[in-house]
């Protein structure tokens, strides 16, 4: 899934959030936060959740599925911290 085909709530704040990755570290770094968010966004896509209504129930819920789904525990860290970073990040810049 491209970022283009987020929802558009989603796709305008994981757009800035990337590029203030991009600023600040490695595009390893940028491409990585890119795979977790794109796992995260199509999850709230598909269960129509806009960024505004996205709270921690949901994450866990994303990280419950994700398990059901064969993902591995580091993986589905990965997926937590990143998601943590970015609604903090959405929440200084007032995203949410």
């Amino acid at each position: 899934m491209a970022i283009a085909d987020f929802p558009p709530s989603w796709r305008t704040a994981v757009s800035a959030y990337l590029l203030d990755v991009e600023s600040r570290s490695s595009p390893s770094n940028r491409r990585f936060r890119e795979s977790r968010l794109k796992a995260i966004a199509a999850w709230a896509g598909e269960q129509d959740i806009n960024l505004d209504d996205y709270r921690k129930a949901h994450l866990q819920q994303f990280l419950i599925d994700r398990g059901k789904d064969g993902i591995a525990d580091n993986t589905r860290y990965h997926d937590y911290q990143t998601a943590k970073m970015f609604f903090m990040w959405c929440f200084d810049e007032e995203f949410i």
